[in-house]
């Protein structure tokens, strides 16, 4: 006798074998993950209008169009205490470098990282401090720094590891009492050498001078002071 079910065999040999094509084609992967960042770390840049200012990662769907962007083009930024100031250069990729400061980029499972470029300067203080004088009198000394003459507070900005050699002078009636001790600064008496690898500001004091009255006993004998004869 012919079996009934027979004639269904073969279309349940079809079902099967098209489910195990079906598993493996379900399994395939449609997004790339990409990571996006700048260096050094710190500016704003922005993916697809979303604003970021440390690494960030997504999975793009393969194919995808993104828009990767600095807010300032090739302008400056900086950070909230205006102390370090970033200016943008260009994109990079495994490949190269990008024009401009908007790009439009495809997710492609080849190219994983986009990197913002900047270089950066840090903000280098120079603070006068005085004693018993708040503020400070307009000229109570002179800092010579890197052979410029500066007699009150000033900014500069400063490319990491540059060095800057600084002299503090008093003026008459006062006295330099030191530096305020800091990172990166190598003191030796009216000298300090600053290295700059971050915002950083120094501070040379200078003191009011104070009279000295010399007395000898018995009256009217020969003194010395600082090597002259008073």
């Amino acid at each position: 006798m012919k079996n009934p079910l027979s004639k269904f065999v073969p279309v349940t040999l079809l079902i099967a074998l098209l489910a195990m094509v079906a598993t493996p084609n379900q399994a395939q992967v449609t997004t790339t993950m990409t990571q996006v960042s700048c260096m050094p770390d710190g500016p704003d840049f922005l993916v697809d209008s979303g604003v970021y200012a440390h690494a960030m990662s997504a999975f793009w769907p393969i194919g995808s169009k993104h828009i990767l962007s600095v807010p300032q083009g090739y302008g400056v930024s900086y950070d909230k205490g205006f102390t370090t100031m970033w200016s943008f250069v260009n994109w990079q990729w495994s490949g190269g470098t990008l024009p401009g400061s908007t790009i439009a980029v495809t997710a492609d499972p080849s190219v994983q990282q986009y990197t913002a470029i900047f270089t950066v300067q840090y903000q280098f203080a120079l603070q006068f401090s005085c004693s018993n004088a708040n503020p400070c009198p307009s000229s109570p000394g002179t800092v010579v720094m890197n052979g410029a003459s500066y007699s009150s507070n000033m900014n500069s900005w400063q490319s990491p590891g540059s060095i800057i050699s600084l002299q503090a002078l008093p003026s008459s009636g006062w006295i330099f009492a030191g530096w305020q001790a800091g990172p990166g600064q190598s003191i030796a008496g009216f000298q300090n050498t600053v290295t700059v690898n971050a915002p950083v500001t120094v501070y040379p004091l200078f003191v009011p001078a104070k009279t000295v009255n010399f007395a000898t006993n018995p009256a009217n004998m020969k003194l010395y002071a600082d090597g002259v004869l008073l």
